[in-house]
């Protein structure tokens, strides 16, 4: 179940809610996660393979007055499904 915990929470935005129509579901995952990690997280949370995993990494932003609050860097995952897959995000919820 070590694998199962490079999967922190689902990403939801607007775009992600777009994706997800289209059989493709982003999650925000562990700095260290790599492709081979996430594919086999998910199959052991979802029981299905994923058609493909997509990586990205995002820097540090500075906001605010001056730029002195910081945004945190952080790594997200898009999972592809086969066509007309669908999973069920409750799991993260509490």
């Amino acid at each position: 179940m070590a694998n199962a915990s490079l999967i922190l929470a689902p990403y939801e935005t607007e775009k992600s809610v777009r994706l997800a129509a289209h059989d493709q579901y982003t999650f925000l995952v562990a700095p260290n996660a790599t492709k081979i990690g996430v594919r086999q997280a998910f199959m052991e949370l979802y029981g299905m393979k994923p058609v493909k995993v997509t990586m990205v990494t995002t820097k540090a932003k500075f906001r605010g007055q001056n730029g002195r609050r910081k945004k945190a860097a952080g790594k997200k995952a898009i999972v592809v499904l086969p066509k007309g897959a669908k999973i069920d995000l409750s799991k993260f919820r509490s």
